[in-house]
């Protein structure tokens, strides 16, 4: 008993302690009040923002091997592209291009050609539009993002698509404090929006700058741009104006409307769109004094055209339901825009129409009729074929009909043999008798060809070209009759190139 009476008087301080410690730890912890909770700091600056965006962009797609991108306007949630979302797809496509890792497509570009195409413009693009913009654009991917607002700060979301599937296969996002000169570029959101929002609900403004303008019939025409995409198509846009004081009824013909290109070749129109009408004989009433547009389309253009010599439009006034008064507008010197391709492709077909340009060396040079005939060479090839290339030039003020004659033209070779004309090229003409309108001041490729010529001949001693300029009457029978010899151009001691 003793024994365990001091063993309790030994547990005593413990027990104490123990319960001193007890109240300590239930003591009332202090009440914190929402607005004393620190809020997480925002340091992310735009620049640095942008760059870390970039960065996250470059890695995806370097990653999925893709080498040529496009960047679509960023948007809000609704699909909104505002102001700061088309900075930020400025940047983006800036910033992509110093990577130097992959071909990016320019803004301007894109959207000219979602815009042409009907396609989705915001960065809530689907999968359909996406496939559809990589085989116009020939693009591996598209970057695309929503831009949403959270108060202080902006938060960006990126989506990289593969314009094979259509699907995302990469992502980026980064947080941008709205500092002073973000907050700047969000300020002149509303009117820019307002701008577009006027832009998209109009119906698309006809362009009332007039690249040429010509008046006949108490009509002005002004054409407003001729434009070549990639397939070798021109779209010629026109405003028609009846400044009579009556409405008048006007047709336009396309099988008689054409374009002579730089080269001196012929195309014919292939489609007409009058107003709302459209065909190869679209017919209207023109209101008086309100501006009409036409649109004429031809087809197959050379991809070496830098610009239209010569445009011939025709048109009727119809007097009756039957027939009016025909007439020509033409306009002279157009320079063509190219449409759909990218800045890099634009400047490789600049290379491409350099390298493939008429010479302007020439070996020998004529005049006959006010029509010169220089001629850029002469070469024999395998088999004994003979081709010789000329420009004939007409020297007149006036456009004139020209008329080649191979089954007259002819060669002689150093030995005194004579070769026939085989086949002849006038521009994109061919045949034994090509025809085709010489615009004034259009140098116009002619190729000559013979064939079986000796092997051994080392040079041309004579070539003679036979032609004809129209118009030609015509005989009793419907044939086009000449009462006087034709006349030729004689070209002499012509090297033979081998």
């Amino acid at each position: 008993m003793f024994k365990k009476l001091c063993i309790f008087k030994k547990l005593i301080p413990i027990i104490i302690l123990l319960l001193l410690t007890s109240c300590a730890t239930t003591k009332k912890q202090p009440i914190v009040k929402p607005e004393t909770i620190e809020k997480p700091k925002i340091t992310e600056n735009l620049e640095n923002s942008l760059s870390d965006l970039t960065t996250q962009i470059t890695n995806s797609i370097t990653e999925d091997g893709k080498k040529k991108i496009a960047v679509i306007e960023f948007s809000d949630l609704d699909g909104n592209v505002t102001q700061f979302g088309k900075y930020l797809a400025e940047e983006l496509i800036t910033r992509l291009f110093r990577m130097k890792k992959f071909e990016v497509v320019e803004r301007q570009l894109l959207n000219k050609i979602l815009s042409e195409q009907k396609l989705g413009m915001t960065g809530l693009i689907d999968d359909e539009s996406a496939i559809a913009i990589g085989k116009i654009l020939g693009v591996d991917a598209i970057v695309s993002g929503t831009i949403t607002d959270l108060g202080i700060s902006l938060k960006v979301n990126a989506r990289i698509i593969s314009t094979e599937t259509g699907k995302v296969f990469g992502v980026a996002g980064t947080n941008i404090v709205k500092d002073d000169n973000v907050r700047k570029l969000m300020g002149i959101i509303s009117t820019v929006q307002k701008e577009e929002v006027q832009k998209q609900t109009e119906k698309k403004e006809i362009s009332k700058e007039a690249l040429k303008k010509v008046e006949a019939e108490k009509f002005t025409f002004e054409l407003t741009k001729c434009e070549m995409s990639s397939g070798g198509n021109i779209t010629c846009d026109f405003l028609i104006t009846n400044n009579d004081k009556k409405d008048r009824e006007l047709q336009l013909t396309t099988q008689h409307s054409r374009i002579f290109d730089n080269f001196g070749n012929e195309y014919h129109a292939k489609e007409f769109q009058l107003a709302n009408k459209e065909g190869s004989y679209p017919k209207i009433l023109l209101v008086s004094g309100v501006p009409t547009r036409a649109i004429l389309d031809f087809e197959k253009v050379s991809i070496d055209t830098r610009s239209i010599a010569l445009l011939e439009l025709r048109c009727t006034v119809m007097t009756s339901s039957s027939g009016g008064t025909s007439f020509t507008v033409r306009l002279r010197n157009i320079p063509l825009s190219i449409g759909i391709i990218s800045t890099v492709q634009n400047e490789e077909v600049q290379k491409q129409m350099e390298k493939k340009e008429i010479s302007k060396e020439v070996l020998k040079k004529v005049e006959v009729e006010n029509f010169a005939f220089e001629l850029t060479k002469c070469e024999m090839s395998l088999g004994g074929r003979v081709t010789c290339d000329l420009l004939i030039t007409n020297n007149d003020k006036k456009d004139r009909e020209f008329k080649l004659y191979a089954d007259r033209s002819r060669i002689f070779d150093d030995f005194g043999n004579e070769y026939r004309t085989k086949e002849a090229h006038l521009a994109n003409k061919q045949g034994i008798y090509p025809t085709s309108l010489l615009v004034s001041g259009v140098p116009t490729k002619v190729i000559l060809s013979f064939e079986n010529v000796l092997l051994k001949s080392n040079n041309i001693s004579l070539l003679e070209i036979y032609f004809d300029e129209g118009p030609w009457p015509v005989g009793p029978a419907g044939y086009r009759i000449r009462t006087s010899p034709f006349p030729k151009a004689s070209i002499r001691n012509i090297p033979l190139s081998k």
